[in-house]
């Protein structure tokens, strides 16, 4: 590549979602019908209200503190925090307390969020932001905040009519109907978009953050909730060397190898560097552009290095998602992201491959890396002896387990929990219901290849058109306990894990069928509650590529918070497979030592009384 070799696959997820240069999220909105995929609180409203109720729930169960951090990574469009808000709005104790915070890289989506929540600028958020404007144009801070023009008057009007119309609907507990008028655009700010706002459900403070270490950690506890989150964090991909010799070698993205001369790839680099501001193309199999200059363009000394990795052919890689799709997606369906890999790889015979026609390949690294080094190890640590030595493959999310890691250790000091909701399995688990997915280890065991590539409800080839489409691997619950465990063992984290359990036995436990219920009785119209049914159905779908069992629930919270609702009870005092192995084997030959010294005593003893 353009810095002198392959990337890591980690490397080339991380270019094309968030690029500032067309990464998939950082200018439009991806969900949805006009968008790329569909995620369930866009499916129906009773998602967003029965994590509502989780929140309210463990919310009492912290000893109803006075002030409550709600965050929420990777928002997406707001509608579940909307949902959550206008569910839990008749709770006023609850949402008295709340202060919000979204970690949010994209300054499309923030847009997106801040209509979502029906948002207005915070004046005293406003004022400070115009001081510092001032003080670094060398001017003195503003005594008092100026006078609002007309157009600002007008638009204070028509954000409080919207204010008034989310806190109606709050009431309600309906959704907005079409034609609802939207809330203003947001002024100003991060991408256009004030870093902090005031949401019209509930009048409480709505914070926007680019990371995770900038949401203020503390000074008491949080709630953190990541829906569909993890998929979305860039994973590594190793394999073990077959001739025994290298060890771990690791999956790189690299250049297409070119029949033409040399000199066609210099000029290929020429023509794409002198275009910085060109747009991804959109058509399948075309160039890569502008995702980023990474994983765009070719150099001779990439060429070279590149030389010396093994090529991997198109079966071999086994990808999760591909061009072909299934009679769901021919049909014009709106796809979640594991629905859409199931229908790719059912139309595709389970046969599906890499896509070259960007001009990008996969190859494996000559000798093990870095990242193979680090992280290989520690993800065979936590499974059993057997299953470490059967696995000839293993794709595992570095970032994931270090996000994990931080959740732990913040809810360890100032309390609270984080609510993971996303496709997986437990990696852990020789075997279990839901949560299969592709490019697994059997009926258990982590994932070996589940990336897939989604555009416009439909899977594609991962290396086809990079920033064009969405980049997902399915979530290896068991790799996000064995991190909290660690921070519990190494960092001293008062955290712990419940679950996973799959999203339908969640919403069930959660009441989303009295919730269903509750509504169609208020319905105006028959098709509202067919419209309720539906979304319902889907969420708690259980079949092969259903959501309600492909999708698993976890939660990492404190230690003194002993039951969380509608999860199994946590699990902190289990140790990992091969410590529990180890264990089990010494019970073992400790039984066996006695049940030899048994007949010795016994023996011993007879002689003894015969000699008296």
């Amino acid at each position: 590549m353009v810095r002198g070799g392959p990337i890591s696959i980690s490397e080339y997820m991380q270019d094309c979602l968030t690029s500032p240069q067309g990464g998939f999220y950082m200018s439009r909105d991806v969900f949805g019908a006009a968008g790329d995929f569909v995620t369930s609180p866009e499916i129906s409203q009773l998602f967003g209200e029965m994590v509502g109720i989780w929140c309210v729930h463990t919310w009492m169960a912290l000893g109803r503190p006075p002030r409550l951090a709600l965050v929420e990574l990777g928002p997406g469009r707001g509608t579940l925090l909307a949902d959550l808000l206008r569910g839990t709005a008749a709770f006023k104790p609850f949402a008295s307390t709340l202060e919000l915070h979204l970690v949010e890289m994209s300054p499309a989506l923030r847009a997106v969020q801040w209509r979502a929540l029906g948002c207005a600028p915070d004046p005293a958020a406003q004022k400070a932001a115009d001081d510092l404007a001032h003080l670094r144009a060398g001017l003195p801070p503003l005594v008092s905040a100026p006078a609002a023009s007309g157009q600002q008057q007008q638009q204070q009007q028509q954000q409080q009519q919207q204010q008034q119309q989310g806190q109606q609907q709050g009431q309600q507990g309906q959704r907005g109907q079409p034609g609802t008028p939207s809330p203003p655009s947001p002024p100003g700010g991060y991408g256009g978009t004030p870093e902090v706002g005031i949401s019209g459900f509930n009048g409480c403070k709505v914070h926007w953050h680019a990371t995770l270490d900038a949401v203020p950690d503390g000074p008491g506890p949080a709630l953190y909730i990541a829906h569909e989150f993890f998929d979305a964090l860039p994973v590594h991909q190793f394999v073990r060397d077959p001739e025994g010799r290298r060890g771990w070698l690791e999956k790189l993205v690299d250049v297409q190898l070119d029949e033409q001369p040399q000199a066609r790839l210099e000029q290929r680099l020429e023509q794409r560097l002198d275009e910085p501001g060109s747009q991804p193309s959109t058509a399948s199999g075309g160039s890569s552009t502008t995702a980023t200059t990474k994983t765009s363009a070719a150099t001779t000394s990439s060429s070279s290095t590149s030389s010396t990795s093994t090529s991997i052919s198109t079966k071999e890689s086994n990808n999760g998602a591909a061009a072909a799709v299934g009679k769901a997606a021919a049909g014009g369906a709106q796809l979640s992201k594991a629905e859409a890999a199931a229908a790719a790889a059912a139309a595709a015979g389970g046969q599906q491959g890499h896509t070259t026609g960007s001009g990008l390949r996969l190859v494996l690294s000559p000798g093990p890396t870095p990242a193979a080094a680090m992280l290989v190890p520690r993800r065979l640590a936590g499974l059993s002896k057997e299953q470490a030595e059967q696995i000839n493959a293993i794709e595992i999310s570095g970032v994931g387990m270090a996000t994990a890691e931080r959740l732990a250790q913040r809810i360890g000091r100032r309390g609270g929990a984080a609510l993971i909701m996303d496709y997986g399995r437990d990696g852990d688990a020789a075997a279990g219901p839901g949560g299969q997915g592709p490019g697994g280890q059997g009926p258990g065991g982590p994932y070996s290849d589940s990336l897939m590539a989604i555009r416009a409800h439909r899977g594609v080839g991962v290396l086809d058109a990079p920033g064009t489409a969405d980049l997902s691997a399915w979530v290896d619950f068991g790799a996000l306990r064995l991190a909290v465990a660690g921070a519990r063992t190494h960092a001293g984290a008062a955290a712990t894990t419940s679950g996973p359990v799959t999203q339908a036995a969640w919403l069930r436990d959660m009441g989303v069928g009295a919730r269903f219920q509750q509504l169609a009785a208020g319905a105006r119209e028959p098709a509202q509650v067919e419209v309720l049914r539906a979304g319902l159905e889907r969420l708690l779908d259980e079949g092969e590529n259903g959501m309600g069992r492909a999708y698993q629930v976890m939660a990492i919270h404190h230690t003194d918070l002993t039951q969380l609702a509608g999860l199994p009870p946590p699990e902190t005092l289990q140790q990992p497979p091969q410590q529990q192995q180890q264990q089990q084997q010494q019970q073992q030959q400790q039984q066996q030592q006695q049940q030899q010294q048994q007949p010795q005593q016994r023996s011993g003893a007879a002689a003894a009384k015969a000699a008296e």
